[in-house]
C-alpha cells in the first residue's frame, strides 16, 4: 500500500480550511457545509468516484474476492443519488404527492422518509449506529489486523479490505462529527470525509493493481492528487450550475437564506455575537422590513453591547408592527408580533396585553370556523408563546388533519413534538 503522506496532507488542508471558515468566515463555512453547495457537491462527486473505481476494480478483477466492491459500488451509487434527490436538487422538479406527504423534507428521496431535521429515536439509533460502524471499520479493524487478531484476519480473508492504519484518525474524526456534538453542521463534514477517504481507497486499489503491475509510490501520489483536483473541479462546477441554472437557482438561493438564519442562531448560541450579527444583518438584507428578523438582530446587538444599534433596530420593528396593526387590528399574528417586540423592549405589560388579544381573537375565530386549518394553526402558534405546549400540539395536529397537504402545518407539528 502506498504512503499515506499525500492523503493526510489533503485531509489536513481540507480540515484547516473548513476550521478557518468556521472561526473567521461564517459564510465560507456555510458554503462548505450547507445543502446544494460546495461541500455537498464534493460529497456527491466523491460517491460517484467510489462507484467508478469500484466498477473498474470489478471489471478488471483486481481483487481475489470482489463482493465487497460490488456492494461498495452499489451503495455509493445509491448514496450519490440520494444526495441530490435523484436529480431533483439540480433540475428542480416538483415532488409527487406521495413524497410531499411522506418525506420529511418534501423531496424525492428515501432517506428523508425516515430521518430529517427533527430529533427522533430512529434518527438517534441511525446516528450512533453509523458512528460505531465508521469506528469499527476505519479504526478497530485495521488496528486488530495489525495486531493479528483472528477475527480481523478472518474478515480480511472473507474479502473485506482494511484501510491503512494511518488513516484511522480521519475515520475517528468523521465518527465524532457524525454525532454532531458541536451542532455546527459537522455531520456534513463527516459525510465529506468518509466519501473522500473511501474514494481514495478505491482509487489506490485500482491504480496499484491494474494490469497486474504495482505502481510506484510517487506515481500513485500524483494520481491521488489528480483525483482530488478532479473532485474539486466537479464540486465547483456543479455548485456554480446550481447557483445559476434557471431550474435550481431560486431554490438554492432560498436554501442559502435559510442557512444564514440557522447559522446566525448557532453562533448566537455559543456567544459569538459579532459573527451572529454579521449573519443576522445579511439575513435582514433579504427582507429589510421583516419584523422577526429585526427582532433577532436587535437581540444580538443588545447581547453584544451595541445599545445604539439595538435601539434603532427594535424601534424600527415596533414602528412596522404598529403600522401593520393600524391596517388590521383583528389579526392574531400582528398581536403575536407585538408581543415579541415589546418583550425585546422589556415592556412586559404591553406584551401581555397583546398576547391576551391574540388569544381572544384566536378563540373567537376558532368558534366561528371550527373546521378551519389556518385558525387551528394560528391558535397553536399563540398557545406556544404562552407556554401551553400540550394545547399547542393538539391544535397543530388538528391543522394537519384538516389540511394534510400543507407542509407548513406538518413541519410545525413535528417541530412541536420533537
Amino acid at each position: 500500500m502506498t504512503s499515506c503522506r499525500t492523503l493526510l496532507s489533503i485531509f489536513a488542508t481540507l480540515l484547516i480550511i473548513i476550521s478557518a471558515c468556521l472561526l473567521f468566515y461564517p459564510m465560507g463555512y456555510l458554503y462548505a457545509t450547507y445543502e446544494n453547495l460546495y461541500g455537498e457537491w464534493l460529497q456527491f462527486s466523491a460517491f460517484v468516484g467510489i462507484t467508478v473505481f469500484s466498477f473498474l476494480i470489478v471489471k478488471n478483477k483486481l481483487q481475489a474476492k470482489l463482493w465487497f466492491w460490488y456492494v461498495l459500488g452499489v451503495a455509493a451509487f445509491y448514496v450519490a443519488g440520494e444526495e441530490i434527490s435523484w436529480g431533483q436538487q439540480f433540475f428542480g422538479w416538483t415532488s409527487s404527492a406521495y413524497f410531499q406527504a411522506n418525506n420529511l423534507q418534501g423531496e424525492t428521496n428515501l432517506h428523508n422518509m425516515f430521518t430529517g431535521p427533527y430529533k427522533t429515536l430512529l434518527k438517534e439509533i441511525l446516528t450512533y449506529g453509523l458512528a460505531f460502524g465508521i469506528v469499527a471499520y476505519g479504526v478497530l479493524f485495521p488496528l486488530c489486523l495489525r495486531n493479528k487478531w483472528l477475527v480481523a484476519i478472518k474478515l480480511e480473508a472473507w474479502g473485506i479490505p482494511a484501510q491503512p492504519l494511518c488513516l484511522s484518525p480521519i475515520f475517528a474524526l468523521a465518527a465524532l462529527f457524525e454525532l454532531a456534538v458541536f451542532n455546527f453542521n459537522e455531520t456534513e463534514v463527516a459525510e465529506m470525509l468518509i466519501a473522500l477517504v473511501m474514494c481514495f481507497f478505491a482509487a489506490i486499489i485500482y491504480f496499484n493493481t491494474r494490469a497486474g503491475v504495482a505502481s510506484g509510490e510517487g506515481a500513485i501520489n500524483k494520481k491521488l492528487s489528480t483525483v482530488m483536483v478532479v473532485l474539486l473541479v466537479a464540486a465547483f462546477s456543479f455548485t456554480q450550475l446550481s447557483l445559476h441554472s434557471s431550474t435550481s437557482k431560486d431554490r438554492v438561493a432560498n436554501r442559502i437564506e435559510a442557512g444564514v438564519k440557522k447559522f446566525a442562531g448557532r453562533y448566537a448560541r455559543v456567544g459569538a455575537w459579532d459573527h451572529a450579527i454579521d449573519l443576522y444583518e445579511r439575513h435582514l438584507s433579504y427582507s429589510p422590513e421583516s419584523r422577526s428578523r429585526l427582532r433577532r438582530l436587535a437581540e444580538a446587538y443588545e447581547s453584544a453591547g451595541y445599545m445604539d444599534e439595538y435601539q434603532v433596530t427594535i424601534q424600527k420593528a415596533l414602528a412596522l408592527d404598529l403600522a401593520r396593526l393600524e391596517e388590521d387590528r383583528w389579526r392574531a399574528s400582528l398581536h403575536r408580533s407585538l408581543y415579541k417586540t415589546y418583550r425585546v423592549l422589556g415592556d412586559y405589560e404591553s406584551a401581555d396585553m397583546h398576547i391576551g388579544r391574540a388569544l381572544a381573537i384566536n378563540r373567537d375565530r376558532l368558534a366561528e370556523t371550527p373546521n378551519s386549518a389556518s385558525a387551528a394553526y394560528s391558535f397553536a402558534l399563540t398557545l406556544e408563546l404562552v407556554g401551553k405546549k400540550r394545547e399547542a400540539i393538539e391544535q397543530f395536529r388538528r391543522a394537519v388533519e384538516l389540511n394534510p397537504d400543507r407542509r407548513k402545518y406538518r413541519s410545525a407539528y413535528r417541530d412541536a413534538i420533537y
